[in-house]
């Protein structure tokens, strides 16, 4: 490669899809790889549930596939695809109506969050304070209604401002903060303010 070129992961998203629209397919599967693990995480903190999420994850790369011609770089791509990847989420979600969490043993999202463990190994003791706290925590983001729970999950899993989260669900930042404030407040109420978490 050419020392001028820029390295595939520098490369723009819209430059990607500019390319996949003039024909190469190669653009589209780099779409896919640098955005997949975040629709997948995304429709499973959501449904938690491993099936649903990848079932989800796949239809939103088929729904963005077909509607890339029409897209318009005014808001990220990203934005475009986290919207697809939400809406596409909540419908499952009120089609099955599902209530209750689905536990997949062995998979932990909390990496992606930055969590920093000692130098010298674990404290299990801690780990398991930790995991209690997150199933939890977990528990009581599932009885959210589906907005309230795409807007949680927008905010605090993926670090989206409130304004990104208007952009992703099409509506206003004070709708988004309300959503928050509601949020926020049934989940003090249902699982309390230990260690200053609500």
């Amino acid at each position: 490669m050419n020392a001028t070129e820029p390295r595939e992961e520098d490369v723009r998203d819209e430059t990607l899809v500019e390319r996949f629209r003039r024909g190469d397919d190669t653009a589209f599967d780099e779409l896919v790889a640098r955005h997949h693990g975040k629709v997948y995480a995304i429709a499973y903190r959501m449904t938690r549930n491993r099936e649903d999420a990848l079932d989800i994850a796949q239809e939103v790369f088929v729904k963005a596939h077909r509607g890339i011609s029409k897209w318009k770089p005014i808001k990220g791509f990203q934005h475009w695809l986290y919207r697809i990847a939400t809406n596409m989420t909540i419908d499952v979600m009120r089609k099955r109506k599902r209530r209750s969490a689905v536990i997949v043993e062995g998979e932990d999202f909390s990496a992606d969050r930055g969590s920093v463990t000692p130098a010298d190994g674990p404290d299990p003791v801690r780990l398991l304070e930790l995991e209690d706290i997150g199933k939890r925590l977990q528990a009581a983001l599932d009885t959210l209604p589906e907005r309230q729970r795409a807007v949680m999950m927008l905010r605090y899993y993926e670090d989206l401002s409130i304004k990104e989260i208007a952009s992703v669900l099409e509506c206003t930042e004070g709708t988004v903060k309300t959503h928050l404030f509601r949020g926020t407040g049934k989940l003090r109420d249902m699982f309390g303010s230990k260690r200053g978490l609500f």
